[in-house]
């Protein structure tokens, strides 16, 4: 799970709770659960095609609007860096969906549809809302030039 979703979940960023204990809950739930969940359920024949179309659709504009998703922490200011973040977001969102759609194995699939569709919540707006966090460019600078990025 972890190999499957470290080049996405490092180009597009997220959420970071405030507290320790918080961050270990969430990391061990979203790396732990997944795998769990994913033997109860089969997407087959034209539902899983739709599924991951759906959930590709929304990752790339949630992609397009909030990533790379910083955090006042750890804020992505340089315009090039968030270029960067952005494109390989897109990239490595696409990827994994890609092999979900075309591995000859349910577990790997719902894995990868499941944690690709958390990771890409963590970066939305409502979900920084909800964990009363502030995406580091806005705190420190929005960069005026990132309208203009893909």
């Amino acid at each position: 799970m972890f190999v499957a979703m470290f080049a996405y979940k490092g180009a597009s960023g997220g959420i970071h709770l405030k507290t320790h204990l918080g961050c270990i809950l969430f990391t061990t739930a979203f790396y732990c659960l997944i795998p769990i969940v994913s033997k109860y359920f089969e997407l087959l024949g034209a539902i899983k095609y739709v599924v991951i179309s759906l959930v590709w659709i929304f990752g790339m504009i949630m992609i397009k609007k909030y990533a790379p998703a910083d955090t006042e922490a750890v804020p992505i200011l340089e315009i090039k860096v968030r270029r960067k973040k952005k494109i390989a977001s897109f990239i490595s969102f696409t990827v994994g969906l890609f092999v979900a759609l075309i591995v000859n194995n349910q577990m790997i699939t719902n894995i990868l549809l499941i944690g690709n569709f958390i990771q890409t919540l963590t970066i939305t707006k409502i979900v920084y809302r909800l964990t009363k966090s502030e995406y580091g460019y806005e705190v420190y600078g929005n960069t005026s030039q990132e309208s203009s990025m893909v």
